[in-house]
């Protein structure tokens, strides 16, 4: 009980990790409830962060680096993408080129 009652207080003081703190395995759900941020997927002018989806999950180590797991276990994060940007919880956008990749925040 106190294991639970210390992730909730940890988790009320430091909030969610901030879009610029999401990189690394990251799982897609179909579901909402499952997923740990909700994202939009936009353009690059207007998003929280500018993602270059790796090839190896190695190379997913720093801002805007993502990796896709094929299983749930492996991910650090789920997000579920959904096609309204008032339901999201950052907006995202996809480039080509890793070095574009990041955070202006």
């Amino acid at each position: 009980m106190i294991t639970v009652f210390s992730l909730l207080l940890f988790f009320w003081l430091h909030g969610q990790p901030q879009p610029c703190e999401v990189y690394g395995r990251i799982f897609e759900v179909d579901d909402p409830i499952e997923a740990n941020f909700i994202v939009y997927e936009g353009t690059e002018a207007f998003a929280d962060l500018v993602v270059y989806e790796q090839r190896n999950r190695l190379y997913a180590d720093k801002q805007g680096m993502w990796y896709f797991e094929e299983q749930k276990e492996n991910a650090r994060y789920r997000v579920f993408f959904t096609d309204k940007e008032s339901e999201a919880d950052f907006v995202v956008y996809f480039t080509r080129f890793e070095s574009f990749a990041g955070c202006d925040q």
